[in-house]
C-alpha cells in the first residue's frame, strides 16, 4: 500500500511539473520569431556601435528605446514577447 502511495504521488509529481504555463496561442510562430529576434539583434549592434562612438549618451533608456521601435514595428506587446521568448528557452527543440 505505501508503494502504491508513493508511486502516485511521484506520477502526480511529474504529471504537473511537466504543463506549460504558457497558452500556445499566446506564443508566437517560429518564423515570426526569428524575425523578431533577428530585428533585436541588429537594435543590439547599433546600440554597441553608438555607444562606442558616443560615451555620454544615457545607455540604458536608448537600448530599451530601440527594443520599443522593434516591438511598434512588429506590432506586438513586450509581454506577448517575453512569454514566447520564455517558451522557446524552455523547449528549445521546436525552435
Amino acid at each position: 500500500m505505501k508503494k502504491l502511495a508513493v508511486i502516485l504521488i511521484l506520477m502526480f509529481v511529474y504529471t504537473t511539473s511537466c504543463r506549460n504555463n504558457v497558452q500556445t496561442d499566446e506564443v508566437l510562430g517560429v518564423d515570426t520569431m526569428k524575425v523578431i529576434l533577428w530585428d533585436m539583434l541588429r537594435a543590439d549592434e547599433y546600440f554597441t556601435r553608438l555607444s562606442i562612438k558616443d560615451s555620454t549618451a544615457v545607455k540604458r533608456k536608448e537600448q530599451i528605446r530601440l527594443y520599443e521601435q522593434v516591438y511598434a514595428i512588429h506590432h506586438l506587446r513586450k509581454g506577448k514577447f517575453d512569454s514566447s521568448y520564455r517558451y522557446y528557452e524552455a523547449h528549445p527543440v521546436q525552435f
